[in-house]
């Protein structure tokens, strides 16, 4: 059996709280009026007691919340940490297509503006004619 560590006044609390539960109403009202004090009026006091009290013990958790909260939210950014992504995904972000269609006829690729290079050269390279100018091939 463990060993109790509740200290005596704990203890003591315990007990009374007890008694005061398992003690019929009528009595404890009994009780009251025989020392002349006026239930009712304690009954509002006590109400009012807790109702004031659960409303500052809301107040003081919506706070914290808050707080916890705006600590999270600045320190998420920091937490963030990136996974490697796989070959193909690196691979499929850094394709860029290669014709005028792909891109939606946006700027010209390395490749389009080698190609038009070579064509260029091909056109004005007399030695890539025949002698032939005919519409034969």
């Amino acid at each position: 059996m463990a060993k109790d560590k509740k200290t005596g006044i704990d203890r003591l609390e315990e007990e009374m709280e007890k008694q005061i539960l398992e003690t019929p109403k009528e009595e404890l009202l009994e009780e009251a009026r025989a020392k002349g004090r006026d239930p009712a009026e304690f009954a509002a006091r006590m109400r009012a007691f807790v109702s004031k009290a659960k409303t500052e013990a809301g107040q003081a958790r919506r706070a914290e919340a808050r707080a916890r909260l705006e600590q999270e939210r600045n320190a998420g950014t920091a937490n963030v940490v990136r996974m490697p992504t796989p070959e193909r995904e690196q691979e499929r972000r850094a394709y860029k297509p290669d014709t005028m269609a792909a891109r939606h006829g946006k700027k010209l690729s390395e490749r389009d503006k080698k190609a038009m290079e070579e064509d260029a050269n091909e056109l004005f390279n007399d030695d890539a004619w025949n002698d032939d100018h005919s519409d034969k091939d």
